[in-house]
């Protein structure tokens, strides 16, 4: 496999297409050969345009998010960004080249599915949920472990969220979370992350775990249940300085 210097590909000030083009061929994993393989660059950036061509004819409304997008194809693997699809705080749609070519089976069906996942989580705005759900204090004394696990937790819940919404508006069919390893539960639709956070969070995150070939020990559980409960405190309009205080005060001793 050749090497390249990943970071010369985000330069652009805008989409890094033209540049990523100029490759030619990029080395791709194939997980069923359990090798990488050379493939043409435009065929896979072909399979996503016609994705984006799908949503701009069929929703339209959602398409206008990905103008506001900068598209960044990564093509590299395994990507310090991500080897699937995503959407930063800074507007980039990331999208790794041997996602589209080996996840996706360069379908651009399931690459519009996914696309369509991505800027959900946009037109919901996760971002400023979560941040109303967990303030940036409560992690001020915390190392960062404490925000992964509280982050992870949340963003299963923003998935199952998106995802049961892509369902019951007719988007995808629900076996095609199933293709694509994604997190789908019936029982979910019509509900907010937020919801499903408060009755089912925990569980998930054990699951999320046992799935990752991890355990959830009691020290662990006790520092999200005090993180959740500090957030209802920090976060009722109708608790005084004393609660907050009282509260901040029961999270740092939980933390320490």
């Amino acid at each position: 496999m050749y090497k390249i210097n990943e970071e010369s590909t985000y330069e652009s000030l805008y989409s890094n297409e033209d540049i990523i083009e100029k490759l030619g061929e990029v080395d791709v994993y194939d997980h069923e050969k359990n090798a990488f393989v050379k493939k043409n660059v435009s065929d896979i950036i072909k399979v996503c345009s016609d994705a984006m061509y799908k949503m701009q004819r069929d929703y339209n409304y959602l398409y206008q998010f990905i103008t506001k997008c900068k598209l960044m194809y990564i093509p590299v693997y395994p990507s310090s960004i991500t080897n699937t699809m995503a959407v930063d705080n800074n507007c980039n749609l990331w999208m790794n080249l041997t996602f589209i070519y080996d996840d996706c089976k360069m379908n651009s069906d399931r690459v519009f599915g996914i696309l369509f996942h991505e800027l959900f989580h946009i037109f919901f705005d996760h971002l400023l949920r979560f941040q109303k759900v967990y303030p940036t204090e409560m992690f001020a004394s915390a190392g960062p472990g404490v925000y992964k696990k509280a982050n992870t937790k949340a963003n299963l819940c923003m998935d199952y969220e998106v995802n049961a919404s892509m369902v019951d508006d007719g988007i995808v069919s629900p076996d095609f979370f199933t293709k694509m390893n994604g997190l789908y539960k019936k029982e979910y639709t019509g509900m907010t992350w937020e919801e499903i956070l408060t009755k089912y969070g925990d569980q998930e995150y054990n699951d999320w775990l046992a799935r990752n070939g991890m355990s959830l020990d009691d020290v662990e559980k006790k520092i999200l249940d005090a993180i959740e409960k500090a957030s209802k405190i920090l976060l009722d309009p109708e608790s005084d300085e004393d609660d907050k205080r009282w509260a901040r005060k029961e999270l740092r001793k939980t933390l320490d």
